[in-house]
């Protein structure tokens, strides 16, 4: 899954799959995308395991970006956790490769310079790996 922060707050999300998603499953992506843009709708997200040494911040990435690696186990919720912790810190994700092989998620966030994530790396990854 790649996602991409286009203008005026708008995001593009490609979702690929290695398997063929029946009726069935488009049926149920496109009611949980609906949900999902439902605002009065709150969910709990199970708090994913994710360990110190599984988070890499990189805050010279380039001039206007910093970037976070998590290289970590595929736990279900884990990139919901991820986004509800930037969102509440007031973090911009512009863009997101996402990735799961062999059980394992590879995710890299590009992360607008704002000042909210770099100034903040140790409470993220306190926030990330303590809950």
């Amino acid at each position: 899954m790649d996602i991409f922060k286009i203008f005026d707050d708008l995001r593009y999300f490609k979702i690929e799959y290695n398997e063929k998603v029946t009726d069935d499953d488009i049926m149920l992506i496109k009611e949980i995308i609906a949900d999902s843009f439902d605002l009065n709708k709150k969910i709990n997200i199970a708090k994913p395991v994710i360990l110190p040494k599984e988070i890499e911040f990189d805050c010279e990435h380039s001039q206007n970006y910093a970037s976070m690696y998590l290289h970590t186990k595929n736990q279900k919720g884990l990139l919901a956790y991820v986004i509800e912790i930037f969102d509440d810190m007031s973090i911009d994700i512009a863009s997101a490769k996402i990735l799961t092989v062999k059980n394992r998620a590879r995710n890299m966030f590009l992360i607008e310079k704002d000042g909210n994530f770099c100034n903040n790396i140790k409470l993220i990854s306190k926030k990330l790996t303590q809950g």
